[in-house]
């Protein structure tokens, strides 16, 4: 086109559209291996095709084995917890909080839907690598704060917040169950 315009001595495009069409549409292009002309033939349409989405990826995938997931439904998991640039590197780079896999995701990249311990579905997909398994899911939780206290049939109970997570799982424990 610029050798055109050189040639002409101004850059007046419409006087040589007929030209610049008619070259790039008889020219070779690599990615359908064949000029444009040829490529709308009917014959050549499966060759096209071929060339543009090859069957091979496919067939590479045939006789393996299903990619199998890191985790699993109901597998209890937590997440990364953001950080800004400057955050302490020895503090948790996991939530506190703990949640459920409620559903598995398969493709080329696997991901995963969560839902935290009150059944609530949490909003958004995650990445393997922004989980991690959790195994000693009945162990001691730390408490945040105790919020009220009062007695119910002779048994002392405290309203506690739990420490990280949010306000829906504060809770009555008996003040037995405080270490």
């Amino acid at each position: 086109m610029w050798k055109m315009f050189t040639h002409q001595g101004d850059h007046k495009w419409v006087n040589i559209l007929d030209k610049l069409v008619t070259g790039y549409n008889d020219h070779h292009h690599r990615s359908i291996n064949m000029s444009p002309i040829e490529a709308s033939k009917k014959d050549n349409a499966e060759q096209v095709y071929e060339t543009l989405f090859p069957s091979t990826g496919k067939e590479m995938f045939k006789n393996e084995s299903p990619i199998r997931s890191k985790f699993k439904i109901d597998d209890t998991v937590r997440i990364t917890k953001y950080k800004a640039v400057f955050a302490k590197g020895y503090l948790p780079n996991w939530s506190t909080e703990m949640f459920k896999i409620s559903k598995v995701h398969p493709g080329d990249v696997t991901t995963y839907s969560i839902r935290d311990l009150a059944d609530e579905e949490i909003t958004g997909k995650f990445y393997e690598e922004e989980l991690t398994l959790y195994n000693n899911v009945k162990d001691e939780h730390k408490i945040e704060n105790i919020i009220k206290r009062r007695t119910r049939k002779g048994v002392k109970e405290l309203f506690v917040k739990w420490y990280g997570y949010p306000d829906k799982f504060n809770s009555w424990i008996p003040d037995t169950n405080l270490n």
